[in-house]
């Protein structure tokens, strides 16, 4: 999308920008810095330079590049409304000639003598023919980039430095990922992974997509904030970004293939860990302290599970391991199927009630990650040594079950306060129980409502034995729920008043209810 607009002159500011004038030092005359530029002329004296163009550069290579000489010089530029003048010598001006520039509003240059005419030609360039000008700009940054990027910040620099404005790296939200962006990124043209072009007071901002995964979505920005110069130029800038954005690209990938070759890596030793217990081989052993694994101390393994899988293609383990870090949780982070683990080692036991404190810190890093993916999470008791590392993650694995279930669906679970849950855990899970199950439900299952019987039986006994919540989450009549709860309670000789006889047919129910409902 671009806002049509005029091309302004180039102006000797944008000369500077442009790095147009090369090494050339400005000296004085910095009010006329805004005035444009419509030609350039050589001189090789303060006398050939009367009768010149408005608006003309004028580089002057003296014979006698003596203070009296360039003050001269000034004097004439400004009579004949000169952009600027650019002075090859090697002397330094005095004082006097500095002021009379700023007295004058001609911005004064010097510069070396042996680049003076290729600071004319390169302004002539500019001035005559812009596109043919910038493209060096995007050859300079296409050298530059061939070299794969080690970081954001380094292709930010090398916008910075070769287009001469403030360029940064931003994230879909307009945060700041690399370099200083300008006050006012409208981050509305962030929806579509489109470049744009807005003009503003000062110039222009240009918005730059780097799309990693989905060709609909921009993962990060781009975004330059030029001066007010050629479309041209605009243009130019516009490929140059588009250069840096797929090097930007190209670093995202790496790093990520990285990422994944080391949690491979990492999922193999973890694996070797769990399964060796109490013996490790020396290889396991020297790979642990290669990946920074600690093995002694005392360890509190954490799993996080998934139960709703990210829609990205690449699993977010650095987020996750950020939002650990950030709540004090800091420890390996290892990929498994259903999610991650991590463990924390300290060098002595922790107290019994300290289970209380990672817990709540778990449960703050689980909420942050939310918006990315969805996860519950279990804490093992703390357990010494190298296996101490399977024991505790095994346990929390065993907690991370339970996370998020049940009427208090907390999203983390420590193993020490599962305490009847998990015993009863085990009993329902057993084949004997199961078996106990359908036999204990036989006599619902046999009647012809028997399906429609069960399911109000479970749904009121999840509910607290409610009739009117129950009523109204199977969309009937509250009599009806009575009605169909009394039958029960004469098919199966129970009595649901009992807390006992509810307990047991509330686990029979779980472990029946969805083998019945999967064929109905």
């Amino acid at each position: 999308m671009e806002h049509e607009r005029g091309d302004p002159p180039v102006h000797v500011r944008n000369l500077i920008a442009g790095k147009c004038l090369g090494t050339a030092e400005l000296v004085g005359g910095e009010s006329g810095l805004d005035t444009p530029v419509e030609s350039v002329t050589v001189v090789s004296s303060a006398d050939a330079s009367t009768g010149l163009p408005i608006g003309a550069l004028m580089v002057a290579m003296l014979i006698d590049d003596s203070a009296v000489q360039a003050e001269v010089l000034l004097r004439r530029a400004a009579a004949a409304r000169a952009a600027a003048v650019v002075l090859a010598t090697s002397r330094r001006l005095p004082l006097s000639t500095k002021k009379l520039a700023d007295r004058l509003g001609i911005a004064l240059f010097i510069v070396r003598e042996s680049e003076a005419v290729g600071v004319a030609w390169r302004v002539e360039q500019v001035v005559r023919e812009p596109p043919r000008a910038f493209l060096p700009v995007l050859a300079r940054v296409i050298t530059r980039l061939h070299v794969p990027a080690q970081s954001a910040a380094e292709v930010v620099e090398v916008l910075n430095t070769e287009l001469g404005c403030t360029v940064a790296l931003v994230g879909p939200d307009g945060s700041t990922l690399a370099g200083k962006a300008p006050p006012d990124i409208d981050v509305e043209l962030f929806a579509m992974p489109i470049a744009h072009t807005v003009v503003v007071d000062d110039g222009f901002r240009l918005y730059s997509p780097i799309v990693v995964e989905t060709p609909v979505r921009a993962e990060s920005w781009l975004v330059a904030a030029t001066p007010a110069w050629h479309r041209s130029w605009v243009s130019v800038a516009h490929q140059v970004c588009t250069v840096a954005g797929l090097a930007a690209r190209s670093w995202v990938l790496r790093g990520r293939l990285l990422a994944e070759a080391e949690a491979r890596d990492h999922s193999v030793l973890l694996a070797e860990l769990l399964e060796g217990q109490q013996v490790l081989s020396q290889g396991t052993v020297e790979r642990a302290l290669k990946a920074g694994w600690r093995l002694d101390g005392w360890h509190t393994g954490i799993h996080l599970r998934e139960v709703e899988s990210s829609t990205a293609r690449w699993r977010p383990t650095g987020e996750v391991r950020d939002r650990l870090r950030a709540q004090g949780i800091d420890g390996p982070v290892v990929e498994r199927s259903d999610g991650w683990v991590c463990w924390v080692t300290e060098e002595r036991e922790p107290s019994s009630q300290s289970y209380r404190d990672i817990t709540a810190r778990l449960a703050r890093a689980v909420e942050e990650l939310t918006e990315t993916v969805r996860v519950v999470a279990g804490v093992g008791r703390p357990c010494a040594g190298a296996s101490g590392i399977a024991r505790s993650l095994g346990e929390a694995h065993e907690a991370a079950l339970f996370a998020g279930a049940g009427r208090d669906a907390s999203p983390v679970e420590h193993i020490d306060r599962l305490g009847l849950r998990r015993l009863l855990s085990g009993w329902y899970h057993s084949d004997a129980f199961r078996s106990y199950a359908y036999s204990l439900l036989q006599p619902l299952l046999g009647d012809d409502d028997g399906a429609e019987l069960l399911a109000t039986l479970a749904v009121y006994l999840d509910r607290e034995s409610s009739a009117t919540s129950t009523a109204a989450a199977l969309g009937v009549h509250r009599n009806t729920v009575s009605y169909r709860i009394g039958r029960v309670e004469r098919l199966l000789s129970v009595n649901l008043a009992n807390a006992d006889d509810r307990l047991v047919l509330q686990l029979a129910c779980r472990v029946v209810e969805p083998d019945i409902g999967a064929h109905r």
